[in-house]
């Protein structure tokens, strides 16, 4: 819940160092899409909160939100794919080593299951799935783009409903309809402010030809 704290974070960021424009509407999206989230991740909360856990979590969205922004403001001058790449290759082997020193290689099971979730996670997963997201995200605003991101979640519990039987809930539902609303109230505005600017465009362009 605490990293999915992202979006809200994205938004301000494009807004103060990439120049989005940030709307009443698009604010009351981004929090409604988080408290999408906080709905859905309920019955996952337990009594006892660990304080590293959460500032573990909100640093991850801290530091996913200014990678994003980062990645997006210097995608002129830099290969936004390669960056991405890089910064992936040197997690890896920093997570590699550090698994290597305090767990067993032997531990791993080499089966099907795993063998298929590896091979999922190391094409689609991970490569695929960024690619197009940043792809989405050089083309576009960050803050819009970053709305979609609430879904991930919802989609997760819903599979979970789907192939592993979990129960329905009412809480699914209720943060599906609000994260549906938040990818509305951010993308409504943004639609009209292109459609007026169009518009001033196509009126200077006539001014010009009359001229």
């Amino acid at each position: 819940m605490l990293v999915y704290f992202q979006p809200v974070l994205l938004g301000l960021f494009a807004w103060i160092w990439l120049g989005e424009h940030m709307s009443p509407l698009k604010i009351i999206g981004l929090i409604t899409g988080f408290l999408g989230i906080v709905v859905v991740s309920v019955d996952g909360l337990t009594v006892h909160v660990s304080v590293i856990g959460v500032v573990l979590g909100l640093l991850m969205a801290l530091s996913w939100a200014l990678g994003v922004v980062y990645v997006k403001k210097v995608s002129s001058e830099v290969d936004a794919f390669w960056m991405v790449s890089l910064q992936f290759i040197i997690g890896g082997v920093i997570l590699m080593g550090m698994g290597t020193i305090v767990e067993n290689w032997s531990a791993i099971e080499w089966n099907s299951k795993y063998l298929l979730g590896l091979g999922y996670g190391s094409t689609f997963g991970i490569p695929l799935a960024y690619i197009i997201y940043y792809k989405l995200i050089n083309a576009g605003e960050a803050s819009k783009v970053g709305t979609f991101t609430f879904l991930v979640p919802i989609i997760s519990v819903f599979i979970g409903t789907v192939f592993l039987d979990e129960p329905l809930t009412y809480r699914l539902v209720v943060g599906l309809l609000l994260v549906g609303l938040s990818i509305y109230f951010v993308n409504y505005r943004g639609k009209k402010v292109n459609a007026s600017l169009f518009n001033r465009s196509e009126a200077k362009c006539n001014t010009e030809d009359v001229g």
